[in-house]
Parts: C-alpha cells; structure tokens; sequence
C-alpha cells in the first residue's frame, strides 16, 4: 500500500507504543515518508494523530510531534459517535497544536450546534488547560 502522499509503509517492527495511547501496532502505523534528505521514518496513531519522527533505526526523536489532519471531519465524526466533552477537548487541543489548517468556526459551529455556546467554552477551557487529558480520580 502506497498512501496518496507518496509514503511507503514501513515493517512492524519499526512500529513505536504512542505516548497518548499507549498503543502500538495496528493502531500505530509505521511509514517512511519522502523528504529532502531522504525517506524518513513515520510512525503515526491513527487513534489519536499524533505522530512520531524516528531519525534512525535506533534514535528516536524526543517523543512524537502533534500533528492530526481533518480536524473538522474528525470532531464531525466525534460528534456523530456521541462522544463526551471531554473527548472532543482532547482532539481540540491537538487540533491547537498541530501545523496543519484547521477551520475554526467550522468546528466551533458543529460543538455549538450539538451544545450550546456555554459547551464550546467549557471544551476550549479543558483544551486550553489541558485538564482533559488529566485521569480522573477513582472513587
């Protein structure tokens, strides 16, 4: 399988556990992407989106860079699937800091629609703040 960017994917063994997820393969994908000094290795969560540059076959870059695309398909689908604030908080804030465009109004207008006003606001605060990615407490 060759993606429509060009990247080829790479032997599971290359595959890394995301530090998110705590996954690995198949959730985790490992590709060698094309690049101006040559392949690079990719390991990307399709869970999550996050993404992990690997230099070497032993060298692995401090951890995996945020990066996830389709933000607005992604928080579509989220919504569609009933999942919780929480859970859209958290792809808000990857969303937040990615690279890659994401259109604002877009996604804040699907959040409003499903919650109100007052639901956007306490998604961006849990985004902002990073308290959704915090475990609750068990009781």
């Amino acid at each position: 399988m060759v993606t429509d960017l060009g990247w080829k994917p790479a032997p599971k063994d290359k595959v890394i556990n995301c530090p998110i997820c705590d996954r690995g393969y198949p959730t985790v994908q490992a590709f060698y992407e094309p690049h101006e000094d040559g392949d690079r290795l990719i390991n990307i969560c399709t869970a999550c989106g996050k993404r992990g540059y690997i230099r070497s076959d032993e060298e692995i870059v401090n951890g995996f860079s945020s990066h996830i695309m389709c933000v607005e398909m992604v928080i579509e689908n989220e919504i569609k699937q009933k999942c919780t604030q929480r859970q859209i908080a958290m792809t808000y804030a990857l969303a937040l800091k990615s690279d890659y465009p994401t259109d604002w109004k877009k996604v804040n207008s699907m959040i409003i629609e499903r919650w109100s006003v007052s639901g956007l606001e306490r998604i961006k605060k849990m985004a902002w703040s990073g308290k959704c990615f915090e475990i609750p407490a068990s009781k």
